[in-house]
């Protein structure tokens, strides 16, 4: 399975976690299912893309594109909240800091980190101020 997505209420937070050999479409597809998981959710929800377990990410400069469109109508679909992205692999995090700067500044955070840890503590903690982009 490329992805599996889980809720925590009482964090209001959504895990998405991604391994093994992933193509832009399974990336596009975790999106599709996170945002279609968070319909109707008003309040403030916190997503984190588990990338530890990611053996190879094969994207074109199209699919690319596309993972970039998904992922900034999810940004304002749920404008309030935070986003993290935890990636060990040198490449993945270099993915994963591109879809950050790229994202809309429209004042939801946005940060990649290298351990879960790391991600859900500025994920679920609003008086930890945001990482710079």
């Amino acid at each position: 399975m490329p992805h599996a997505v889980d809720w925590s209420p009482e964090h209001r937070l959504v895990t998405c976690r991604i391994g093994g050999h992933v193509s832009g479409d399974a990336v596009c597809a975790a999106i599709d299912e996170v945002a279609t998981r968070l319909q109707g959710e008003d309040d403030v929800v916190h997503v984190c893309w588990d990338a530890r377990g990611l053996e190879s990410l094969s994207v074109s400069p199209a699919e690319l594109a596309h993972i970039v469109q998904h992922m900034n109508r999810f940004t304002e679909q749920h404008p309030r909240g935070r986003t993290a992205i935890v990636a060990t692999r040198l490449v993945d995090q270099t993915l994963a800091q591109l879809l950050v700067l790229k994202g809309p500044a429209n004042g939801r955070g946005r940060s990649v980190f290298t351990t879960m840890d790391e991600a859900i503590a500025w994920v679920v903690n609003p008086s930890v101020p945001d990482v710079p982009r």
